[in-house]
């Protein structure tokens, strides 16, 4: 179970100081708080938080300043319960996550996001057909202080005829499909991390009102289910909201902001 925790969640991310988490199989009592449900991508689930703590189920995870431990009663965690608790220890320890696909081009990146059907598994299929490198299709991570942005998805997934029109020259590239028959694409998490030049948002006016600017990035990290992981998430979208040009656009103008903020690709990379 380490190794496959390892392969979906480390990242080695070039920020100075790293977080150990201990995974322990070992009984513990219950959190007393109320219950609540989360939904995550059509699939809900009943967990337990206190100030630093969060149950699902037999997984507990226990967040400090310096370390995390993570108990297990039985040795095996969900995607969906791993996805959860590994994304508030990344939160707690100051990454910003973002439901967004992110490109990038010669050590810079540029984050699109949206509501789900905005576009923009879409976009990062046009943008790879492009040359643009994809760092991620929906799962982006952002380390505020540095800007530097990973992304945790293994996969860009399209249908045949997206491909077709938007890509072609990538089909011979597909390793497979999903359970929905969309193709798969591979996005490699080995390559030099890139800086966050902009945070674009689908569907909204190309000049945010600053009032609407906190709502929508607040909006597009998720949500923190620890009072230690909403603190840390106030804090991140400070810098963001400072730093990046947030901004929004439409389907058809994505291309020529992306192309305006990292400049044009030069053709179809490995």
């Amino acid at each position: 179970m380490e190794a496959a925790l390892r392969d979906r969640w480390e990242t080695h991310s070039g920020t100075p100081s790293p977080y150990p988490v201990t995974v322990q199989v070992a009984d513990f009592p219950d959190l007393t708080a109320p219950e609540r449900t989360v939904t995550v991508s059509n699939a809900t689930t009943a967990l337990h938080t206190t100030k630093d703590q969060v149950q699902i189920g037999p997984a507990l995870l226990h967040l400090t300043p310096g370390h995390a431990t993570l108990t297990l009663r039985t040795p095996e965690l969900s995607e969906l319960t791993a996805l959860l608790l590994f994304s508030e220890l990344h939160r707690a320890r100051g990454w910003l996550p973002l439901h967004a696909s992110t490109a990038a081009l010669n050590g810079r990146a540029v984050s699109i996001t949206g509501p789900s059907g905005a576009g923009k598994s879409t976009a990062a299929l046009r943008l790879a057909g492009l040359g643009y490198t994809i760092l991620a299709e929906d799962q982006t991570w952002l380390h505020p202080g540095t800007r530097r942005v990973h992304g945790l998805d293994r996969w860009l997934r399209a249908y045949r005829d997206s491909l077709e029109r938007f890509a072609p020259q990538l089909l011979p590239h597909t390793q497979g499909t999903d359970v929905y028959g969309k193709h798969l694409l591979s996005l490699s998490r080995t390559r030099e991390p890139a800086a966050l030049e902009a945070l674009l948002f689908l569907g909204q006016p190309i000049e945010i009102p600053a009032a609407h600017v906190a709502r929508l990035v607040w909006e597009a990290s998720g949500l923190p289910l620890t009072l230690t992981g909403q603190h840390a998430t106030a804090h991140a979208i400070s810098p963001v909201i400072r730093h990046l040009h947030i901004r929004g656009t439409g389907r058809e103008g994505l291309l020529d902001e992306v192309e305006r903020q990292l400049g044009p690709a030069g053709g179809i990379t490995s």
